[in-house]
């Protein structure tokens, strides 16, 4: 097969983004790089102190009262989810999602939103082991759906496979066989388009969840110093999430800017981007 000529691949990059990829729409607080540069170097020592979660065997009584755990919990941030979305002058029941125990992971310390559902592993139920830091997971992932993250995603795809698919003609007609190369890169960079922008918007509206749920919100920033601790290696890796440090003062900023709309009696809102 021959190399495809630069010229097609640069055309797919200009036209993913001249295409107007789905992007948040909410304000999250501007912070200095550089204070993420000094709590990088917080987590590091966490890191360096090698806590992790351990790998034992879950029993049934555990997993038993991780459900109920989770059934106790998960009515305050479906509650709080709809009262945000009312805040937002949206249906409140359109915002409504089951929150369940992710039966067939036992290894990964994740959560994770589909659209429709939220799902948390027993590592992660083991790992957020206070209900202010399980709020602070779950709450994140309700944002997710309460966002349309995951749509906004799948229509990037869409957009990124359509563009691809014309990158490989274009390069068929000039007598090169890409093997459709360019239209999986399309979707592969249609699904990466402000990934990272979409985690700190899903950090940033779920501290207002987190904050409407009745959960101490000052604490919710250190989850990210313990989840160094618990991961090292993925703690200052960036691409479809921003990094760990950076994930803290977000969560710090955002945490200032509520409690300011408490004091001020202000409606627990997020900011929305002026040209929205």
């Amino acid at each position: 097969m021959k190399t495809p000529r630069k010229q097609p691949l640069s055309a797919l990059f200009l036209a993913l983004w001249l295409a107007g990829c789905a992007q948040p729409t909410t304000q999250t607080p501007y912070f200095d790089p550089g204070a993420v540069a000094q709590e990088e170097a917080v987590q590091r020592a966490y890191a360096e102190r090698g806590q992790e979660i351990r790998n034992t065997p879950y029993t049934e009584q555990e997993l038993a009262q991780m459900e109920q755990r989770l059934a106790t919990l998960a009515p305050r941030i479906v509650k709080a989810g709809q009262t945000l979305c009312g805040n937002m002058g949206r249906d409140p029941q359109s915002c409504t999602y089951t929150i369940r125990l992710s039966t067939d992971d036992h290894k990964n310390l994740n959560a994770y939103a589909n659209g429709t559902e939220i799902f948390v592993t027993p590592p992660m139920m083991r790992f957020a082991n206070t209900n202010d830091k399980l709020g602070t997971v779950l709450s994140h992932e309700y944002a997710h759906n309460i966002m349309g993250h995951v749509q906004a995603k799948q229509r990037n795809a869409m957009a990124g496979l359509a563009l691809g698919t014309i990158a490989d003609m274009i390069a068929s007609s000039q007598g090169y066989n890409t093997g459709g190369a360019l239209s999986n890169l399309g979707v592969d960079q249609g699904i990466r388009a402000f990934s990272p922008d979409f985690e700190r918007e899903a950090d940033y509206v779920g501290l207002y969840v987190m904050a409407l749920a009745g959960f101490d919100i000052a604490e919710a920033p250190k989850l990210w110093r313990d989840m160094t601790a618990a991961d090292p290696e993925g703690a200052f890796l960036t691409g479809s999430h921003p990094s760990n440090p950076e994930r803290y003062i977000l969560l710090d900023h955002t945490k200032n800017e509520i409690v300011q709309k408490v004091k001020a009696g202000q409606m627990l809102v997020p900011n929305v981007r002026p040209e929205t």
